[in-house]
């Protein structure tokens, strides 16, 4: 554990490699597979309307529930803050499945319906620490995620590095100045990066699904915003609510 704080303050990210078990994985797809069938969860397509994501999902199904423990448990003690979940979602990346741009998590604006315009994430908190679980081999071949060193100062700071174009995508002149480290992981481990950290993956050039559960947690002693993120997000008129990447 003194690794992993240690890489976490000195970078912004680490690797936990087999976190779990395979045959514990395998539960894992086995229950998203029956769950994005319901219709109580938030799915989104990719422009070739393939499933790309699911949403809002960990507190109708135990397994979920239980992972959501798991993690709090794991990054409670990274982070020494006790932690609740912000948001959660499966990343399906299909065959041919788009990339993403290099882009932070949360530093964006977004309008109401009533006109006003809202400082993404940042309108619950300032700090927000990220859990992915490979549910398949990363590689090469089918566009793992790339990490960076996490960036530093407030959202009037951090803004200025983005597009502004209503998504949280880096401009392209800061791009080259980025240094992105491949993760190369195996199923079951993990990637645990804060939000400022730019990140970013390419297309899926293999022939299988390159699938990862993503869970977003804030210090809990800020508040617990799990139902108002998703309630907000569907009220907003922004056009970029899930899929901000293209074949890159």
């Amino acid at each position: 554990m003194k690794i992993y704080k240690k890489e976490y303050h000195q970078k912004g990210f680490f690797i936990v490699p087999n976190f779990f078990e395979k045959k514990y994985v395998n539960k894992i797809n086995k229950a998203i597979s029956e769950i994005h069938k319901s219709k109580n969860v938030k799915i989104y397509n990719d422009r070739s309307g393939n499933l790309r994501r699911m949403e809002h999902f960990v507190f109708k199904n135990t397994l979920f529930q239980e992972i959501n423990k798991k993690f709090i448990n794991f990054l409670t003690k990274v982070t020494l803050k006790k932690q609740i979940l912000f948001k959660d979602k499966v990343n399906f990346k299909p065959p041919l499945g788009e990339g993403f741009h290099p882009h932070y998590d949360g530093v964006f604006q977004f309008k109401t319906q009533d006109g006003k315009v809202k400082n993404g994430w940042y309108e619950y908190t300032d700090e927000f620490n990220n859990i992915l679980l490979a549910l398949d081999d990363f590689n090469h071949e089918n566009g793992p995620l790339e990490v960076a060193n996490a960036d530093h100062g407030s959202f009037e700071k951090l803004i200025k590095n983005t597009k502004l174009d209503g998504t949280p995508e880096i401009k392209n002149e800061l791009i080259k100045k980025i240094s992105f480290v491949p993760m190369y992981i195996m199923r079951g481990s993990l990637v645990v990066f804060k939000h400022t950290c730019p990140h970013r993956s390419s297309p899926n050039n293999s022939s299988s699904e390159r699938r990862s559960l993503y869970f977003t947690y804030n210090n809990s002693v800020n508040g617990d915003f799990y139902e108002q993120y998703f309630f907000d997000k569907d009220k907003s008129i922004n056009s970029h609510k899930s899929l901000i990447g293209d074949k890159i």
